[in-house]
């Protein structure tokens, strides 16, 4: 690290001592004008709370690309005295009522699945679809165990933290967001399933105000 900041080095070893709290790793870096990217490996399994912790080390870590191809992270930070410029990104164009008649038609395939519980899944599947629209098809595998669903997603090449954030903001039905790179580099995650309301439940009357 001799062409490193002080304090850039140290958003680095920050998240390096964060990383390996589990078992040790592997890295490089790459440096560039106002840019370091720090690319992790060696990693078994990696859930979603740890990059949450990554994401709160520094205002500096600008976005985490999870790429299963490689089995890596990819962290990119900002460098101490590098200056804001203003960035024009390409839109990817993708058909949102295609997208979502896709996802559902993938859950009506799936008869596992309650009606109860369409809404929620054709959101999940909608997501996955939307992020890998112009790219390789990603394989998408629901399981029912008792009262919740095991998502399965294979055969995807990458996501971001913020592509996961998405994932989690649909509700706290979906939990236990992980990747196993041990295992063919899958991403993991169950979705509890809507309960339903209980024929017995005591009912409640109107009370009158004078």
């Amino acid at each position: 690290m001799k062409n490193v900041e002080t304090e850039d080095k140290t958003i680095i070893v920050n998240l390096l001592q964060t990383i390996s709290s589990s078992g040790n790793v592997s890295y490089s870096f790459k440096i560039f004008p106002t840019i370091i990217y720090l690319t992790v490996v060696t990693i078994g399994k990696l859930e979603l709370t740890l990059l949450d912790r990554l994401y709160l080390t520094s205002e500096r870590v600008k976005s985490i690309y999870i790429d299963l191809l490689s089995k890596s992270i990819v962290i990119k930070i900002k460098k101490i005295k590098a200056q804001d410029r203003i960035t024009i990104k390409k839109r990817i164009l993708c058909n949102n009522s295609d997208v979502k008649e896709a996802a559902s038609k993938f859950i009506k395939e799936h008869a596992i699945i309650r009606s109860e519980d369409d809404r929620l899944l054709v959101a999940i599947v909608t997501l996955f679809f939307k992020w890998t629209w112009q790219s390789v098809a990603c394989d998408i595998s629901i399981k029912r165990e008792g009262d919740n669903y095991i998502c399965l997603i294979s055969n995807l090449l990458g996501i971001s933290y913020k592509q996961l954030q998405s994932l989690e903001s649909l509700g706290n039905w979906v939990h236990n967001i992980t990747f196993d790179f041990e295992n063919k580099s899958v991403l993991t995650f169950n979705v509890s399933r809507t309960e339903t309301i209980n024929d017995n439940t005591t009912s409640y009357k109107r009370v009158k105000y004078s």
